[in-house]
This record gives C-alpha cells, structure tokens and sequence, in this order.
C-alpha cells in the first residue's frame, strides 16, 4: 500500500477482482472501473471502520485498525465475505454483473514486521484457483456470448439468493435389487421472476463458462444439506463443477469454509451426501483437487465422478482422486447399440470405470433395451427415467443402507499407489 505500511497494530485485507479484464472488454472501460468504486464501497460496508483504501487497477488493498469480528477465524471470516459479494450483482448499464474475487490477508502477531504482514498477504491472495481466460477478451463474438453467459448466471444466482431455486430428486437405484433406492440425485429447477419455469441446466452452464460455478455450488450445496437435516431418512447428491474442487478458492484456505464447518458439526448429515464432480471443465489444480476430495472424505462425505467418457480429466487423474464411485454419461446409454448392436461401447466404458471405482452407476436408462444392456454390465447402480422419473417427493422406494455402497477397506490407498506407479513408471512424453 503506497504510502501507509501496515503497522503492528493494522491487519491487510488484498482483493482482487478476477473479472476485471472480462467486465472491460464485455461491458466498456468505465464499467470495470465502477466495479471496482462498487467493490470498495461493499467493503467498506462490511468492515469496521477505520478503514484506508488504495485502489490499484483490479486491486483493493485495506488497512483496518482492528481485525473483522475478532471472535471468528481471520480466514473464514474472509471466505464468507468473498462469498457474499461475489453471490451480489453489481448493478451497471441496466445490466447485472457477477464479481469474481480473491483475497489475502495479514495479521499483526508476535515480531510480525510491516513487510512481513504484506508478504503474507500476497502469499494468501497467489493461492487463489486462478479464473478460466475469458472469450470476451479475444473478439466481438466472444464479447456477445459473454454478456449472455453473464445475464443468465446472474438472474440465477439472484433466484437462489432469493429462494426461487427448487430441486427435482432423480432416483438411483441398486441394480441388483430395482426397489433399493441407494440415494437421490439433485436436478436444478428455477422458478423465474414470475414464477415462471426457467431451465436451470443452461443458466448453471452459462455459469460454469464465464468461471463462476462455484458462486451457485456453495448456495446450493447448502441447500441440499438443508434438506438433509429435514428428512433424516435421506440420501442425496448434488453434482458440483470441477472448479469448485479447491480449498483456496478464494486464496490460501478461503474456500468451503461454512460447508466443512457445518459437515464437522453434522456428522450424519455429512455421511448421507454425496458430492459429485461433474467434468464441464478443465480441474484448475489436481493437488488442489485431491486436498478437496480428501477433506469432504474425512467428514463421511462420500465422492463421486459423473458423466464419466465425456470429460477432460484423464484416467490417471481420476484415479488420484480416488473417488468412491463413477456415473456414466447419460449419453452412452443413449446411443448404445447404433454403432456395434451390441452394447460394446457401454462394456468398454463400464470397465474403464471400474479401474477407478468399483461401484459404477449406470444412468440415461429412458427404455427397456436400455435396461437389458446395463443388467448384462452387471453395474452397481442405474438411473434414468425408465427407472424413476425426476420429482420433488421422494417418497417410493426403500432406501439402502449407506454401508451398501462405500469401497472396500483400503480401497481408496490401493488407488492412490496405483496412480502414483504409473506416473513413476509412465514413459517420457506420455
């Protein structure tokens, strides 16, 4: 900060706004310098006053003369404010805009100099999961698709802000056994302004390509666990983006905060969900990915890889995320049978899967051809909707046991050492 140094009794508070670039060449010069006037005056709202700000381009830095409400972890504390400016639109030009951010923080303690509090600092606001390259910044096309992108992922966020998002609960049921509901899986329904039906799938879509899926997976990740605590027969899922997958999301240990202080208080809540991982996107950091897996692991949170075969991770990255179980694509299941008329590419794929997991479920089972080629793959779940439609009640079904469908002692370790020989013994340039 030019000028005032943090001192030994000032804590540093660093934002950045990931999307500064983006909002300036999607909405103009003038609009990226209003978010930022927007960021400043939001901050200064929430914190404690005194407050010094220098404002640097994409960067806030404050100097606080005390730390935000002493009597709660600096670092979730910032977390929590993160998210809730980013869960705000920024209102400009008669349009809605979501604010990506990152944060660092130094706090005085013990022989902490100036420049150590600010080196902190810098080191927290680094670890931040670096945002996704934006197509508005490379041409005009790029610019429209952006703003699109933006006016659904914000009307979306602003529904869930304000209760207008509903979940529709798709069964999963045991293959062995069609009446054993092993747990349902939350399908994205979004009632609109007046109340009209909006497609959650694409306005969730439109999220994840302007790189701010994880605003919406914390709401409603939280969601589901509101459900959870209100029927305490429940079983559910809710597929997350392959962004979220980081305890530093916001920078150094400023992600997720609430969710895994929450599964820690709750554990029977924690061991009746389960987190998808839905492959729409690139996984921004494996070793930030295996942290986060291995976290919600730790809770009794079980972890699952869906719409397996179409995705970009490979199967060595899978197979160090060890998850607990693997969901095919729908799409498969689908179009099985048009090329080989046989199913041979749904027995590939199902056995490809089980190198990672072997608990495969096999979903997009809409006809009984469908349900004949999954029965002979001898999987260990199936969906679609010749199995059981999509409903808010979830009534219908014994619910199978939690113990049916965890891994094997040691399981995820075997795993683990599998992944790690492979890349030792892997040629060079494989």
């Amino acid at each position: 900060m030019n000028g005032d140094r943090p001192g030994q009794a000032h804590c540093l508070l660093m934002v950045r706004l990931n999307n500064y670039a983006a909002v300036s060449a999607a909405y103009g010069d003038a609009a990226a310098a209003a978010a930022m006037d927007h960021l400043c005056g939001a901050l200064r709202a929430e914190l404690p006053a005194p407050a010094k700000a220098h404002v640097e381009r994409d960067e806030i830095e404050l100097l606080l003369a005390h730390y935000p409400l002493k009597s709660f972890p600096m670092a979730a504390e910032v977390d929590r404010l993160c998210a809730a400016l980013a869960a705000m639109p920024f209102h400009h030009g008669g349009q809605d805009i979501l604010l990506s951010l990152s944060a660092g923080y130094g706090v005085p303690g013990g022989l902490a100099a100036a420049d150590e509090i600010m080196r902190n600092a810098r080191a927290t606001l680094a670890a931040a999961i670096q945002p996704q390259e934006s197509l508005a910044r490379r041409c005009a096309t790029g610019v429209a698709l952006y703003r699109e992108d933006m006016a659904q992922a914000a009307l979306l966020v602003e529904r869930a802000r304000q209760g207008g998002v509903r979940f529709a609960w798709q069964p999963v049921v045991a293959a062995g056994d069609r009446g054993a509901v092993l747990h349902h899986e939350a399908l994205l329904r979004v009632v609109g302004r007046r109340g009209e039906p909006m497609d959650g799938a694409e306005a969730y879509a439109a999220l994840s390509r302007i790189g701010l899926a994880p605003v919406a997976d914390r709401m409603l990740l939280s969601a589901v666990l509101d459900e959870l605590e209100r029927d305490p027969a429940a079983v559910l899922s809710l597929p997350i983006s392959a962004r979220s997958l980081s305890l530093n999301l916001h920078g150094r240990a400023l992600g997720w905060t609430d969710l895994f202080a929450r599964l820690t208080r709750q554990g029977d809540v924690a061991r009746r969900l389960i987190v998808e991982i839905v492959e729409n996107g690139r996984i921004a950091s494996l070793a930030d990915a295996q942290a986060f897996v291995a976290a919600l692991r730790a809770t009794g949170v079980r972890v699952a890889v869906a719409g397996f075969g179409c995705g970009y991770a490979s199967i060595r990255d899978l197979q160090t995320l060890s998850p607990d179980m693997i969901k095919l694509h729908s799409a498969f299941m689908r179009t099985a049978g048009q090329l080989t008329g046989d199913g041979g590419q749904v027995r590939h794929l199902v056995a490809l899967a089980r190198t990672i997991s072997p608990l495969v479920i096999v979903t997009g089972i809409d006809a009984a051809a469908h349900l004949q080629l999954a029965l002979a793959e001898r999987p260990f779940g199936m969906s679609g909707s010749g199995i059981g439609r999509p409903s808010a009640d979830r009534r219908g079904g014994r619910i199978a046991r939690v113990e049916a469908f965890l891994p094997s002692p040691g399981f995820h370790e075997r795993r683990r050492r599998q992944a790690h020989n492979a890349y030792e013994t892997a040629p060079v340039g494989s």
